[in-house]
Formats: C-alpha cells, structure tokens, sequence
C-alpha cells in the first residue's frame, strides 16, 4: 500500500512537470516559428525589391541601347549619303584629269555630269531621304526612351521605399498571426531600425547596401560609370560594331605578305654567333566600320553630361611594317643588339631604334605620329543629347573606339578641326581649275547642328543598385534579425492560471502547495518572457546548372541590381547575436557584471603592503 502511495505520488509529480515542460516548449517553438517567419518575409520582401529594381534596371539599359540604335541609323544614312562626297573627289583627282586630257579638254565636264548623276541617284538621294526618316525617328523615339525611363526609376525609388514600409508591416503582422499574444521585443526593435537604416540611404555619410545614383550629382559619377559600362557592353551586334572586311589579295603582286618568323639569319663562329632579323608585314583591307557610343561631355561622369554619338566609315586601309634586328651572341648570351622598327597602319606612322650592350637598353628614339594610312570612301556621324560633342572631343579618342571607326584616319579627320589630308580638303590640281571636292570626316560633321539627331536627351535616369562591403556586425543589410517575445502571463490557460508567489529562490526553498502544483512562477523565467531570435539573409545566386541562365564567360558573378537572381533564405544566428539578443530581450548578464563587482570588491580587500603577503 505504502508502495502505491509512493508511486502514485511520483506519477503526479511526473506528470505535472511534463505538462509544464510541454506547456513552454510548445510556447517556445511558436515563438520561435514566429520569429523565423517574420525574419524570413522580411528578406523575401527586400529579394523582391532586389529584383524589381533589376528587372528596371534592365529595362532602362535596354532603352538606352534603344536610342543608341536610332542614332547609329542615322549614322548610317549619313554614311551612305557621304559616298557621293568622295566618290565625286577621286573623280575630280583621277578621271577628271584623265579624260581631260585624252579629249584634249572637250569631255572633262560631260563625264563629270554622268559621274556626278549616277553617284546623286545611288548615294546622295536616298542617304538624305533615309537621313530625314531615321532623324525624326531618332529625335522623337530618344525624347520618348529617355521619358520612359524616368518612369522607370522613379517607380524604381517608390517601390524601394514602399517595400521597406511594407516589410515593416509585414513584421508586425506575422508575429501576431504566428503566435497570438507574442510581440516584437525590445532587441527585435532595435535590430529593426539598425538594419532599416543600413537597407535604405538616409544616413548622410553611410553607404548603405542599396544606393540610388542622382544623375545631377558629382559624388554619384561613379555609379553612372558603372551603368554606362553595363548598357555598352548590353549593345547588339549592330550598335557595338557593325561592318565588313575584305582582304584584298591581288595576284600576281603579292599584297599580303606576313613574315610571320620573325626570319632569322645566323652565323656561328667558335662560342659566338652573329645574327640578323628581319620582319616585313603589307596589307591592304577593303573595310567598313561603324557604332554607337554611350559617353560623357567634359571631365565628370555625372548623369546629365552623358551624350549618344555614332560614327561610320569605309576605307581601304593599309598596313606596312618593318623591323630589322642584329646583335653578337656569346657562350649562350647577347653581348650587343640593335633594333629598328618602322610601322605605318591606324593613322600612325610610328618609328623606333633600341641599342644594347650588356644588358643595358638605350633608347634612340620611339616617335609616333599622325599619318594618313587610308584612301576613305564614306564616314557618317550623329549624335543626341543635351549635351553637346565638340571637336575635342572627338579628336584622339581610342582607336577601338566606334567599332574601330577612328583608324579610317582620312574619314575621320587627321587633326582636330576634322581636316583630312591632302589631297581631299581645299587642295587644287596641278594644271586643271577645278577645286576637289571637300570631304565630310566624322570631326568635322558631328559638331553641326545638322548631325545633331536630338536635342532633349538628357542624359542617363536615376537608378539603384546594390553596395557590396563587409558586414562586421552581423545585423546590417543585407542580414536581418528579427526578436519575439512572449510574456508568461499568457502561457498558461485560464484552467492553470499564473500565481505570484514571490522570487524565484522564495519558490525553491518553500514547500509546494498542492494547490499551486501545476502553477510556475513567473519570477523563475527570465524577465518573465519567452523569447526567440531568427536571422535572415537576402542573398544573390545566379544558377549555375543551366545553360540559360550561366554567364558566357563562365566567371562566378557578384550581387547586383542588374539581374533578377536575388532570394531569401534563413541563416544561423552568431554567438554575438545570442549574446546580444538575452542581453536585451530577458537581461540576463550571466553574472557578468557580478562577477566583475566581487573581483573588484575582493582587490579593495588586498592588502597594499606587498612584504605582508608573505608570512
């Protein structure tokens, strides 16, 4: 009997602490899936606000690219009109002269009719006829690109801010919604407004993980660097370089000749070895280039001074050179060398003369210089915006530049007024009366108010784009921690009701009453609250194992604004963040600070006289 008695006592015992351990853990776990709930929606938002600034980020590039096109078409139709131009100079450099004089002076004007005719009706008529459509085209379709995307950015920075708000609601709502009576603590709060801060940029100073560039502001030039790169890299085949080559290889004179050795002639005398080298490369090219380009006017890449230009040519381009080089080898090593070289191709005539000797390098000399390397037969150029590209500004640019436009150097211009060489610019015949024609190079025409397609562009759109630093805190953008707490006067139902009956040490060394057996004081738990902490992250991963989706270059690809890749996901908190979290959310120091204040008690107790420590 006193057996039962004993067990039935230790049943109820049992089952009174199960209830209560099931009871908080039940409690714990709701808290806890709210807390990971809230802190997950949180980042899902901002992925979303991610992407959303992505997908019109993407769409302002690609009406950028837009306007780039129309102005490169109105290149075109420039280039095209240009035939006539130097078709009709050569005509007045070779043909002329010739028939002039086979006819003793009766034909020259006649062929020269029929000549200037035919090159109108082919070249002339229908470049101007498709100039003024693709310039009204340019004018309005820029004015229109340009307004869109304004829309786009400034829908871009609502929905920025909007998504902030939202998620901030979204917070609230999901804490009540997940576990009723729960709320956001204290650390839940603060960790709220700290990461709201290093999300959106409204600390004066402080980089925050989102950034909006003003096109207005000289601070941000580097921001718009970075777009313009993006939509110059994002251009179709037509508006990055568009175009042809045709080699030209004439038998039996063999233009194209490419040592490509170099040939080497030695002579070996005992340990030493005399030697000779020689390079010969000539070549003529039939080629037509052409592009767009997105740059800015002056000395800083702020928005507003960016500026659409586009330049065509057809030439026949040359390219020669030479190089010869001699030295004295001994026992395996150059004792004395010289070296010549001599280059004409791209415009340049470029020339150089090293001497060695022992090792040492002398230069003579290493000049390069503006020489016409081409016979050009078409340049075009427009250009739109606000801003305006002066001569200066075209002059010496890269020669990559324009799909490789500024190597035609005679359809360029050779200086930075836009002249040609001669004899294509205010040059007259040795004998005859007839002036040649003047040419229209791409520095001299794109200035003009003619080539100017529009007017109203005003450069590149505010927009967004995300900051990538280091994160040494834990709870900034782009990781957010979330904090929920519950007060233990809501655990219990009102069949267990919650009774005070003094400190939680009180509750040890008493004795239980029946009646408050399955009563928990709440002087036991800490600061009277079950709390709980989640951490999220919204993070950047473009897929890998799609074809599709993977970059051409294959190169892993960081976060940014400019492709949708963004999503949310959990990640484990830091023993900082749990630290931090029971410090601020249920006070608990662990007997830190008491810790400190015995020590520092125990030291005030320390004798001063060090000869008394010992006995």
């Amino acid at each position: 009997m006193i057996f039962v008695v004993l067990f039935l006592a230790a049943v109820c015992l049992s089952l009174v602490f199960l209830y209560k351990a099931g009871k908080v853990t039940s409690e714990k776990m709701q808290v806890q899936n709210a807390a990971d709930a809230a802190a997950y929606s949180v980042s899902v938002v901002e992925a979303r606000d991610l992407n959303f600034m992505a997908y019109t980020n993407r769409a302002m590039v690609a009406n950028e690219v837009a306007i780039g096109q129309l102005v490169g078409m109105a290149s075109w139709a420039t280039h095209w009109t240009s035939f006539e131009s130097y078709l009709m100079a050569y005509e007045r450099l070779f043909i002329y002269p010739l028939v002039m004089g086979a006819s003793l002076g009766t034909s020259g004007d006649a062929v020269e009719n029929v000549f200037k005719t035919a090159t109108n009706l082919i070249f002339k008529v229908p470049g101007d006829l498709f100039y003024k459509v693709f310039k009204v085209a340019a004018n309005i379709g820029a004015s229109v690109l340009h307004n869109i995307n304004k829309v786009y950015s400034y829908g871009q920075t609502g929905y920025h801010f909007a998504s902030v708000l939202y998620s901030l609601s979204a917070y609230i709502d999901l804490v009540e919604d997940n576990a009723p009576d729960a709320k956001i603590s204290d650390f839940g709060i603060l960790s709220m407004i700290a990461h709201t801060l290093t999300y959106v940029e409204l600390l004066p100073g402080y980089e925050s993980f989102v950034k909006t560039y003003k096109p207005t502001k000289a601070e941000h030039a580097a921001g718009f660097e970075r777009f313009a790169a993006v939509v110059n890299g994002s251009k179709d085949e037509f508006s990055r370089k568009r175009g042809w080559t045709l080699p030209l290889d004439i038998p039996p004179l063999p233009i194209d000749i490419d040592f490509s050795g170099p040939d080497r002639f030695s002579l070996e005398i005992g340990p030493f070895e005399v030697w000779l080298e020689l390079v010969f490369k000539l070549s003529f090219d039939l080629e037509k280039t052409g592009a767009s380009e997105l740059r800015y006017v002056g000395d800083t890449a702020t928005g507003t001074e960016f500026n659409w230009s586009a330049a065509d040519a057809t030439s026949l381009l040359a390219e020669v050179f030479f190089r010869i080089a001699a030295g004295l080898d001994a026992f395996g090593g150059t004792v004395a060398s010289g070296d010549f070289s001599l280059g004409f191709a791209d415009g340049e005539a470029s020339g150089a003369l090293i001497l060695s000797a022992l090792g040492i390098d002398v230069e003579i000399f290493d000049l390069t210089l503006p020489f016409p390397t081409s016979a050009p037969f078409s340049s075009g150029a427009a250009q739109a915006g606000k801003t305006k590209l002066n001569h200066a500004d075209l002059y010496g640019v890269d020669k990559e530049s324009y799909g490789g436009t500024p190597k035609h150097s005679q359809a360029w211009g050779m200086d930075p007024t836009g002249t040609a060489a001669p004899p294509f610019v205010g040059w007259r015949g040795p004998v005859w009366s007839h002036y040649a024609y003047q040419v229209p190079t791409v520095i001299a025409t794109m200035p003009t108010t003619e080539r100017r397609v529009n007017t109203s562009y005003k450069g590149l759109p505010m927009y967004s784009d995300s900051v990538i630093k280091e994160n040494p805190w834990g709870f900034e953008a782009p990781y957010f921690l979330a904090g929920v707490v519950k007060d233990d006067v809501d655990i219990y139902s009102d069949n267990a009701p919650l009774k005070t009956v003094g400190s939680c040490q009180d509750t040890v060394d008493t004795k239980m009453r029946i009646e408050d057996i399955f009563h928990l004081n709440d002087s036991c738990i800490a600061d009277g609250e079950i709390a709980a902490i989640a951490k999220s992250e919204v993070y950047f991963s473009r897929p890998a194992d799609l074809a599709y989706f993977t970059r051409a270059d294959g190169k892993e690809e960081y976060g940014n604004a400019f492709n949708p890749y963004w999503q949310a996901r959990l990640v484990e908190t830091t023993n900082a963040d749990r630290t931090f979290s029971v410090g601020l959310q249920q006070k608990q120091a662990f007997g830190v600070i008491a810790g400190i204040a015995d020590l520092i008690s125990t030291l005030e107790s320390v004798p001063t006289d060090i000869m008394s420590w010992f006995p």
